[in-house]
């Protein structure tokens, strides 16, 4: 993918292992194709009454950018190379970013297979720590064998059971988290994010549940173990899964104190940290 750039860009692309090429306006749409073909992630929403209306007034579409954006937003990538922890550094070596019409996903920055970055760009500009918590995603998706290990570790288990409908029904699909998407904690809590009006489904109005499996009841805030172990500084949204958990937890500062980063930093080594 890399032979898509300009020459004139090629200079520019960062000289760290991790190169990161913002893909070209020739690509982009077969980038999206080879995504799909993969992952299914388009299918799925249009397929699903809830992520369908969710999604009816969004444009998923390769942005086909101007020369001064495009060079502003890889000039950004580029000065962010020295502050990507080491392990993606170390690990990571391609990450390609597509970007998308400003309404793809209401806006929010999401991977694709194999090593895709979908942002969508309405002039804001990227900030460090959406970067890179972009960047542990694409990791996740490149060694998820042992992440999954990890989640172990955290006492999550993929969730094999059964939703009641009228949660199953209202969950919204998420893209960084399709190779499982549903997991269990501590043998009792499974994480949802959902829309919460059934009937009006928004991006706008969703929150992330907490169904029991043990009472069947649901709770809209984590349980007090759950925020203690993984923090209470996390935003709501993080707890929807172990692959979001962990990207907040590694891109938010100060988290070094809360046993689920000593287990993490354990895990994969000192290299997680964003580098100043």
């Amino acid at each position: 993918m890399g032979s898509t750039l300009s020459q004139q860009q090629q200079q520019q692309q960062p000289t760290t292992k991790t190169t990161s090429i913002l893909i070209t306006n020739t690509y982009g749409p077969a980038a999206l194709d080879e995504a799909e073909g993969i992952d299914r992630y388009r299918q799925l929403c249009q397929t699903n009454k809830s992520n369908s209306i969710a999604r009816t007034r969004q444009s998923y579409f390769f942005n086909s950018l101007s020369l001064a954006d495009k060079d502003l937003l890889l000039e950004r990538i580029t000065a962010y190379q020295s502050h990507i922890p080491e392990l993606l550094i170390k690990e990571l070596t391609k990450a390609i970013v597509i970007p998308l019409m400003p309404s793809a996903d209401a806006g929010m920055p999401h991977t694709r297979p194999p090593h895709y970055i979908c942002l969508p760009t309405s002039g804001k500009p990227l900030e460090l720590e959406t970067y890179v918590h972009e960047l542990w995603h694409l990791h996740q998706r490149a060694f998820y064998a042992k992440w999954k290990q990890l989640y172990r570790v955290w006492k999550f288990t993929v969730f094999t059971g059964t939703l009641p409908n009228h949660l199953a029904t209202q969950v919204r699909i998420n893209p960084d988290t399709l190779a499982d998407p549903l997991w269990l904690w501590k043998g009792e809590w499974v994480p949802l994010c959902v829309f919460t009006d059934p009937v009006r489904p928004t991006f706008k109005e969703t929150e992330v549940w907490f169904y029991n499996i043990n009472t069947g009841v649901h709770r809209k805030t984590p349980p007090p173990d759950m925020t203690a172990f993984f923090s209470s500084r996390l935003p709501p949204s993080a707890y929807e899964h172990p692959n979001e958990i962990s990207a907040y937890l590694l891109t938010t500062k100060r988290m070094e104190a809360y046993p689920a980063y000593i287990v993490l930093e354990s895990f994969f080594g000192k290299g997680v940290s964003i580098r100043n």
